[in-house]
């Protein structure tokens, strides 16, 4: 292997610099972080070592450059940051500092998951953003009544939308067209979260 490459991923764009076994720069520049233009970028190359840093993308960037037959590998983030840091912090520097790393071999790897494991965290995921929406709705819906001294109080997942339509008849007339938009959002992300849920128990049984 004769070239190394520094890869900075970023959600936009991302800065790479590509030396060679002496050090020496070799290629630089700043592309959009899309899969088709790290072919373009990367797909005629020679096979060389790219450093990322660990962060949500590096997974995904260091398969497509893997398809495109390079060495890819994911960096402990705390290391990096550590020899990256400067005064005078750029992508570009960073990218320079990170290709150096790839071609002296000090770095550490960091342990990558599975194509299967990668998955189930993005469901694990998604099952986290539908929780976080329900509690959301859930507060929302809770405070209409409380505006008008009205306390919906404990009750349970399975009777809360039973007793949202009871209570409703407490708060001005006006308001319930709102208040019932709210309930059918939250019975429909109640509904999806338990789906989720169900599948992801099956999955681990």
């Amino acid at each position: 292997m004769n070239t190394y490459c520094g890869l900075d991923l970023g959600v936009k764009s991302s800065a790479f610099c590509i030396v060679n076994e002496k050090g020496k720069l070799i290629a630089e520049a700043e592309i959009p972080t899309d899969e088709k233009c790290f072919e373009r970028a990367f797909g005629r190359a020679d096979m060389m070592r790219v450093v990322v840093e660990a962060c949500p993308l590096a997974e995904w960037a260091c398969q497509v450059l893997e398809e495109l037959g390079h060495e890819a590998v994911i960096i402990d983030a705390r290391q990096a940051k550590a020899v990256v840091r400067s005064k005078k912090k750029t992508d570009k520097i960073d990218a320079r500092k990170l290709a150096q790393m790839s071609r002296t071999g000090w770095y550490t790897k960091v342990h990558r998951k599975s194509p299967q494991a990668r998955e189930l965290r993005s469901k694990h995921t998604a099952r986290k953003g539908l929780i976080t929406t329900q509690k959301g709705l859930n507060s929302r819906i809770r405070g209409i009544f409380r505006v008008y001294g009205v306390r919906v109080g404990q009750v349970c997942q399975g009777d809360f939308y039973e007793r949202i339509e009871q209570l409703q008849l407490r708060i001005p007339e006006g308001l319930r067209a709102s208040l019932a938009a709210l309930l059918r959002v939250w019975d429909q992300v109640t509904r999806e979260l338990h789906e989720l849920s169900e599948r992801l128990k099956a999955e681990v049984e």
